[in-house]
């Protein structure tokens, strides 16, 4: 459990800083979670804190899907607290406003099942979803995560 120390939220960027670095067995790569939902990727590692890239940051990409209709695509920050997006969903899937959106495991970095918001609006575009998404955790108010690590078994 790591006690969020600094919080950088702008229009350039979304990280924190957790008070738990290398000598408490933090490594680049981690994930940091509270209460089942997807806080960030550890991205930067130092002795006695880390730095976290909120999934709000605009460079913070997660493999998603829509709890009910299974529809999947690539859950995107935006550098806004209050809205994200769901891309690259197919027009030809089916999307419901108020769905949970949860991470796939299907990248690198993130697990399977935590959540990271729920559909506030959508709309079809071209070929792909418009689709908003409220992040289910409000990272101005968060003083405390969890970390783990995502492992592959051989």
């Amino acid at each position: 459990m790591g006690h969020i120390i600094f919080k950088h939220i702008s229009e350039q960027a979304h990280y924190v800083l957790v008070n738990q670095g290398a000598a408490h067995g933090i490594e680049t790569g981690m994930v940091a979670v509270y209460n089942n939902c997807l806080v960030g990727k550890v991205e930067e590692v130092y002795p006695w804190y880390c730095k976290v890239v909120a999934i709000t940051d605009r460079s913070c990409k997660v493999a998603g899907y829509c709890e009910s209709t299974k529809s999947a695509g690539i859950h995107v920050g935006s550098n806004q607290l209050s809205l994200t997006s769901l891309e690259r969903v197919s027009h030809l899937e089916k999307v419901n406003d108020g769905d949970l959106i949860l991470s796939s495991g299907e990248g690198l970095v993130f697990p399977q099942g935590f959540a990271l918001g729920r559909i506030k609006e959508q709309k079809k575009e071209g070929l792909w979803y418009q689709i908003g998404v409220e992040p289910l955790i409000d990272l101005s108010k968060l003083s405390y995560c969890m970390f783990i690590s995502k492992t592959v078994t051989s």
